[in-house]
């Protein structure tokens, strides 16, 4: 099962980038971010648009995105399980406000492309 990545549910952006959502702050500047399920730290980078971004292969072979990061607090090759804070939300790279770009990419897929798995098929709240 996969929970959300936010404590406080706002949903700024529906779908874009295939299926991918932003979550806003609810007035928490700098919120935690969770991993929404087991799996490991495939990567964490710095992109032009995309700011600080980590990214995590779940144990079903889904990864899942997490953008525009204040903070990272993992680091590539690590374990992590469903509800680690591994990070705060921000508005870093190419943004107007606060947020964090939530998608996740089906196993076998080029993690860079468009989301292909509906986040609301897997997400529930604990």
């Amino acid at each position: 099962m996969y929970q959300y990545p936010v404590n406080y549910v706002a949903i700024t952006q529906g779908y874009h980038n295939g299926k991918a959502l932003d979550f806003g702050w609810c007035g928490h500047h700098h919120q935690n971010i969770y991993s929404v399920a087991d799996g490991k730290v495939y990567k964490t980078e710095t992109q032009k648009t995309g700011g600080k971004v980590i990214f995590i292969l779940h144990d079903d072979g889904n990864v899942s995105c997490y953008g525009h990061l204040n903070s990272i607090n993992v680091k590539k090759g690590q374990k992590v399980v469903r509800g680690q804070k591994i990070g705060t939300m921000g508005a870093t790279g190419k943004v107007s406000a606060e947020h964090l770009h939530f998608q996740i990419t089906s196993k076998g897929k080029d993690i860079r492309g468009k989301a292909d798995v509906d986040p609301f098929s897997l997400l529930f709240v604990f």
